[in-house]
């Protein structure tokens, strides 16, 4: 394992926080997409809210039904670090099906297997972090156990050991700060509520001397954006000092943002894909990183296409940037970057299409594995792409295919839905105005901020 990505540690981040992370980590032997989970949650960076692992961790324990010895028992177990394991150990409780565990009352609630998985590796760091300063005050927190109607005071909880955390070992606070930026932006420069595509990268081109990536801008905007919706108007916001100013405003953004219990979020669906063991290759490791790259911008990926657009174009390029800095070496000279000329939307757009195309062949070969002759024409046409298919995993017996599509048909509708969303709203963009011209007009903008943001290694790279 080669430890905590520079890129998703924190910002103003100190040794003993980056040695906590590595800690929990390497010990745990996550992979890179749960090393950056763990980084972000711990920094505040979920959106959208970023105590929602918290209140996930809290529930668990309520949904488990363990006391504060049995918390620390799963938690510092490193076998039970994968969906798989978790879901054997754990899978006869009765608040676990298929998916996960699950809860109905007081309101709907749901964590999948690897989602317990990675509020596990989470409540580790909480007891483990800072020479185990937390060990004894969450086991007694927990004692015999917590009701489900306890879940949100133990969440609270937990969320004030976090917030003392970062105050500590994370005293920049990005998401207060960017709140406390946008909203002054939006007030004083934009003078109106709301905000379009325009904005936001404007908002990020005001921002250059902080050397910020476009899409971590994207993500502090869509958090925003959530607030607004759920507290009101920007009047409202504007009349607060800080998040913490509004009465109640975790949990309220929590009751809009939550799921309701039969319906998988998308955020599941993807770690279902990606989590299944011994299955078939339904996603290679490009599809996974190109699906979660539109589906990481939710709600923008259909609301905001031309900002989902920007952020996946322009913000590859700018983390091929960041990479060779990080780095030192490797791929083409920052010069040669920053014109972005390789940025299309076109080709962006055609590879939504192709893979929105693959995931509904996959969901016609469940449907047909599912339904047998009783089908009918679709589930024909789902046994022929069948016999067409090319990837590991779906020669198999018929039956175990079956079984292992069958846990994941659901997340395949999902990712499919959403991605089919992404690409009308690109459509309907190319209908506007046509992405060649789109994508040369924001060629323009972008590498010109890029040139500001990097002038000075630019101006090092040619000097050696």
């Amino acid at each position: 394992m080669d430890g905590i990505d520079p890129r998703d540690l924190p910002l103003g981040h100190d040794e003993a926080c980056a040695a906590d992370l590595h800690a929990v980590a390497d010990g745990r032997m996550l992979g890179r997409q749960d090393r950056s989970w763990l980084a972000r949650a711990v920094a505040g960076a979920i959106r959208p809210s970023r105590d929602r692992p918290l209140w996930d961790l809290a529930h668990a324990i309520a949904a488990l039904g363990v006391d504060g010895t049995g918390l620390i028992d799963l938690a510092l177990d490193p076998s039970l670090a994968s969906a798989a394991v978790l879901q054997d150990r754990l899978g006869d409780i009765a608040a676990a099906d298929s998916r996960g565990l699950v809860l109905t009352a007081p309101r709907p609630w749901r964590c999948s297997w690897t989602g317990l998985a990675r509020c596990l590796s989470l409540a580790e760091f909480i007891l483990t972090a800072d020479a185990l300063d937390g060990f004894t005050e969450i086991s007694e927190r927990i004692g015999p156990g917590i009701t489900v109607a306890e879940a949100p005071d133990l969440a609270r909880a937990l969320a004030a050991r976090m917030a003392a955390y970062r105050r500590t070992h994370m005293p920049a606070a990005p998401i207060e700060r960017s709140f406390h930026a946008i909203r002054e932006y939006l007030r004083n420069a934009v003078k109106r509520e709301g905000f379009v595509d325009d904005d936001i990268l404007t908002f990020w081109q005001n921002g250059v001397a902080q050397d910020v990536m476009f899409t971590t801008v994207v993500e502090h905007f869509i958090t925003y954006e959530r607030v607004l919706a759920e507290m009101g108007t920007l009047s409202a916001i504007g009349r607060a000092d800080s998040l913490e100013d509004m009465d109640n405003w975790e949990d309220r953004l929590e009751a809009a943002s939550l799921p309701l219990v039969d319906a998988i979020s998308l955020q599941d669906a993807m770690e279902l894909l990606d989590a299944v063991e011994d299955g078939p290759k339904v996603l290679t490791g490009a599809e996974q990183e190109a699906l979660a790259a539109v589906l990481n911008l939710d709600p923008f990926h259909r609301a905001r296409p031309l900002t989902a657009l920007r952020a996946r174009v322009f913000g590859r390029i700018q983390a091929g940037i960041a990479n060779r800095l990080r780095r030192g070496t490797g791929g083409a000279d920052l010069a040669d970057r920053i014109p972005a000329l390789e940025a299309d939307y076109s080709a962006a757009a055609e590879a939504t299409e192709t893979l929105v195309a693959h995931l509904r062949r996959c969901l016609t070969i469940a449907l047909a594995l599912r339904t047998g002759a009783e089908g009918g024409a679709l589930a024909e046409q789902g046994m022929r792409e069948l016999r067409r298919m090319r990837r590991a995993g779906f020669d198999m017996p018929h039956e175990r295919l079956a079984e292992a599509m069958a846990h994941m048909d659901e997340a395949l509708a999902a990712t499919a839905q959403a991605l089919e969303e992404h690409r009308q709203a690109i459509a309907r963009l190319h209908r506007a105005e046509p992405l060649d011209s789109r994508v040369a007009r924001d060629r323009a903008a972008f590498s010109q901020t890029f040139a500001a943001i990097y002038r000075d290694h630019i101006r090092q790279e040619m000097a050696r």
